[in-house]
């Protein structure tokens, strides 16, 4: 029982910080598209 609500805990953990690393990725990926036509004008 134990381990099973530990790797429960661990998957949620996992899944929230895939979840952030993507808004962090399509922030990052905004600000360089901004850049890019910034340094382009």
């Amino acid at each position: 029982m134990e381990i099973l609500t530990l790797l429960e805990i661990k998957y949620d953990l996992i899944r929230s910080a895939l979840k952030w690393h993507n808004v962090i990725f399509n922030l990052h990926w905004a600000v360089c598209r901004c850049v890019r036509y910034a340094a382009v004008d």
